[in-house]
């Protein structure tokens, strides 16, 4: 079995552990929720849910085409932190949900995306290597900086989620 794709099987989950942490931060902040949901760092570019959307979508997308399974579908329709919270959750759920084992013939997979032209795929270790885990962190650091952009007090370590420090 090929690490790189229990390996981007922990990334996501340490992705939506962030998520969840950020997102109860912006809730607890006192600023307005529809002004943080809403919120982008550029005209062109997604609002802080949408950000989470994607996240989300492409997480459990990359394990169920890993795992050779349905991806699961979600309306995209929260308006508040209370639902994005559920979508994370739900998301880390899912991915939770899929063992180890289901990743075995994750190699031959070809990853075909809506986007891609007939005929055309990723070969999966291209997909993980040079594609997944890029588009993935991009939404989620974007995520965190949009919040920070509008005033919610995060740092560092709100988005390195998992570390533990040991004691000798």
């Amino acid at each position: 079995m090929n690490n790189e794709y229990l390996l981007f099987k922990h990334i996501a989950l340490n992705g939506l552990a962030t998520l969840k942490n950020i997102i109860q931060k912006a809730k607890e902040s006192g600023i307005e929720e529809s002004k943080l949901i809403d919120a982008s760092l550029a005209p062109d570019m997604f609002s802080f849910k949408r950000q989470v959307q994607v996240f989300t979508d492409s997480t459990k997308g990359a394990v169920a085409r890993f795992s050779g399974m349905e991806i699961p579908k979600y309306e995209d329709n929260e308006t508040t932190f209370d639902e994005l919270l559920a979508r994370v959750e739900k998301t880390k759920m899912f991915i939770e949900s899929v063992g180890d084992d289901k990743f075995a013939d994750a190699a031959n997979v070809k990853i075909k995306m809506p986007w891609m032209p007939e005929g055309k795929y990723f070969s999966a270790s291209n997909y993980a290597q040079n594609f997944i885990i890029q588009n993935s962190l991009f939404h989620l650091v974007t995520a965190y900086g949009i919040l920070r952009h509008m005033g919610v007090q995060l740092t560092k370590m709100d988005f390195i989620t998992g570390a533990e420090i040991q004691s000798e």
